[in-house]
């Protein structure tokens, strides 16, 4: 079995055939898209990959989550506090995030901050 999704958007504006864009209902998680590209059909994978966009001004919930993730960056420029840390992230950089870390992701400069996630479920 196979499922592909072919690439449909244009520089800075990612998006793939047959994948739904989901937004946020909280108004602090304004301006965040989420595409999950694996892992909510089909498949039999005990992992998700998905594309985070964060526009301009946006920030993530400076949260704790109870499952591993691995970010690589697209697009854009950020940075992502990790408990009381900061990493400073741009594009090829490449992050892994272990279980129940305080995590939270502001894109920087001005412009919006692309990203694919990878994340156990």
């Amino acid at each position: 079995m196979y499922i592909k999704k072919a690439f449909n958007g244009k520089k800075d504006s990612y998006k793939w055939e047959n994948v739904g864009v989901r937004t946020y209902p909280q108004k602090e998680l304004s301006g965040i898209t989420r595409q999950t590209l694996v892992g909510q059909e089909k498949e039999r994978a005990n992992f998700e990959v998905r594309y985070y966009l964060f526009e301009a001004g946006s920030k993530g919930d400076y949260a704790r989550h109870d499952r591993e993730y691995f970010f690589y960056i697209l697009h854009g420029k950020g940075q992502l506090r990790i408990n009381a840390q900061f990493v400073n992230l741009e594009p090829n950089d490449m992050v892994y995030i272990s279980p129940n870390e305080l995590v939270q992701v502001v894109p920087q400069d001005g412009g919006s901050l692309g990203f694919l996630c990878v994340t156990t479920v």
